[in-house]
């Protein structure tokens, strides 16, 4: 469940900020500037959902199309992501045991004690909301996506 922010219409191009790693090995927080949700290859199966508007001077555009993990602190977006640690690699103890195939597929639902990708977007949220970025509703969408999104997009 990546955060993502657009100055265009239709909103398929812009800004996408998320976790991304694994349970095994930690997260970072990274950043895609111009980044064109018709482009990936399952754009048909994600769902976009409006979590509020914010004023223009609260995002800094990039055109060109790039992905960072040095956040711009300039962007009110990308700064408060920098205050929302990314989570750690999972203690072994947590860890569900099996093929690689089982591993992966257990990692898709939530499992207590371990924070994934999903986790951090709702903890991002919930600083948005503190921060002003977004609106108190914004945080009423999380159960609906993680409903419909039940595989994380890769791409």
């Amino acid at each position: 469940m990546p955060i993502f922010t657009s100055l265009e219409s239709p909103r398929t191009k812009g800004k996408k900020i998320h976790a991304v790693g694994s349970p095994q090995f930690g997260f970072k927080i990274e950043a895609v500037h111009n980044f064109d949700w018709t482009k990936t290859r399952n754009f048909n199966n994600i769902s976009l959902f409006l979590l509020g508007t914010t004023d223009s001077t609260n995002v800094v555009d990039i055109t060109k199309y790039s992905y960072t993990t040095d956040l711009n602190k300039n962007d009110k977006f990308e700064k408060v992501a920098t205050t929302v640690q990314a989570p750690r690699t999972a203690s072994s103890n947590l860890m569900p045991m099996g093929t690689v195939s089982e591993v992966t597929g257990a990692l898709q639902h939530d499992i207590p004690g371990i924070h994934r990708c999903q986790e951090w977007t709702v903890d991002y949220m919930a600083a948005l909301v503190k921060a002003g970025l977004l609106p108190d509703e914004a945080m009423n969408f999380i159960p609906e996506a993680k409903k419909l999104n039940l595989t994380p997009p890769t791409d």
